[in-house]
């Protein structure tokens, strides 16, 4: 299926929301996940539109729950049904007498599962993860890195390759990396050009939209942006079973939360926790334990998206 038109929201006005609806006349519509624009729901519902709400993720602490936030808790019922992501999320809405509400999953997992079936093959981080275990620092920030490095500073015998893909690709960010850099390093293009060096233990990607790729060739992953506002994608490396290491700041992500519970993603704190899990994950028995975690997530929590083209698109 394939949007017709792609545009952006008007600004979230009761004049707008007015245009805008009778300009498209919608026969029903879609909210994702924390997107909820009051004057477009109180219109939709003016108009009998019906809405739904698709990967809904609700924490006790939001508007929502709160003594005032009566406004808000009437938009939600106003929903035909809250597809929401997990159990919890059903019973804290209930709670609130908030009852249209059907447990469908995260429609991410199918996309990012649809996306690994069929990678991008990508030679040269094939061939440095022939050499040795592939360690994938994603979408990475200075903490990250940071913490790589201290890892390998004393363990630099280890037989680790690495694949750096910093969320930053800036040559000033990028010439950073090369300069602290424990290990042999070099620039994915540089290799495309010419070849991957026998020294090279590090490929530092310097181009973005491969990341979803290399994660095939990976053993263990190290996910950015839990050290700042919020992880960045770790269903990507999960598709894919790799143990994932994560900053502290991952609460608002109901399969990191799920994960670190079960024990297949690892809270990092200080650089001592990477070590401490790093060398743990050499045991050949737990690796393939915590692989085996993950799998069965990604698998246990497919098919969201028949699930809410099953009980939408069916409505007359």
């Amino acid at each position: 299926m394939h949007a017709d038109l792609v545009l952006y929201l008007p600004a979230d006005t009761p004049a707008n929301a007015r245009v805008w609806l009778d300009l498209l006349e919608p026969r029903m519509a879609y909210f994702v996940k924390y997107e909820f624009w009051l004057n477009y729901l109180f219109e939709l519902d003016r108009l009998e539109i019906p809405r739904y709400l698709i990967a809904g993720s609700f924490r006790k602490d939001q508007l929502f729950f709160r003594w005032y936030g009566g406004l808000f808790r009437r938009a939600l019922r106003g929903f035909k049904t809250l597809f929401v992501q997990a159990e919890s999320d059903q019973i804290l809405l209930k709670n609130f007498a908030v009852r249209n509400v059907v447990v469908a999953g995260d429609p991410r997992i199918d996309r990012v599962a649809e996306i690994a079936s069929q990678p991008k093959m990508m030679p040269a981080i094939a061939e440095l993860a022939q050499r040795a275990p592939l360690l994938v620092l994603g979408s990475s920030w200075p903490p990250e890195e940071k913490m790589l490095n201290t890892f390998l500073r004393p363990h630099s015998d280890l037989p680790y390759s690495i694949v750096i893909a910093p969320h930053d690709i800036s040559e000033t960010h990028l010439k950073k990396i090369e300069t602290n850099s424990v290990l042999p390093i070099q620039r994915l293009s540089e290799i495309q050009k010419n070849e991957l060096l026998p020294a090279t233990r590090i490929i530092l990607v310097d181009s973005i939209g491969l990341l979803s790729s290399i994660y095939q060739y990976g053993k263990i992953a190290f996910i950015g942006g839990g050290f700042g506002s919020g992880i960045h994608n770790i269903l990507e490396p999960l598709v894919f079973g790799l143990p994932t290491l994560i900053g502290s700041n991952y609460q608002k992500f109901p399969e990191a939360v799920t994960l670190v519970q079960r024990g297949g993603v690892f809270e990092i704190i200080s650089s001592t926790d990477v070590t401490k899990i790093l060398l743990a994950l050499r045991d050949l028995d737990y690796y393939r334990q915590v692989v085996k975690i993950n799998q069965d997530f990604i698998q246990e929590n497919r098919g969201a998206t028949n699930i809410i083209f099953e009980k939408t698109l069916s409505v007359k």
